[in-house]
């Protein structure tokens, strides 16, 4: 299977457990070991990051949210 980047995103630095992209495709949602979860719009162009911050140990799948 052939895979391409498309981006490589120094917006963070952690483990990543789990990614999605959102359903539009423009917005990737990833999970940190540092308990955080990262919210990236325009991937592609201008990256723009958000994160959101838990107390409690990190996620591993970020399936269970709605992008």
């Amino acid at each position: 299977m052939w895979m391409q980047q498309i981006a490589q995103l120094d917006l963070s630095s952690t483990w990543v457990f789990g990614v999605r992209w959102s359903a539009s495709g423009k917005t990737l949602a990833y999970l940190g070991h540092n308990s955080m979860i990262y919210f990236v719009d325009e991937v592609e162009s201008a990256p723009a990051a958000q994160n959101l911050a838990l107390r409690d140990l990190p996620l591993r799948d970020v399936g269970s949210f709605c992008l």
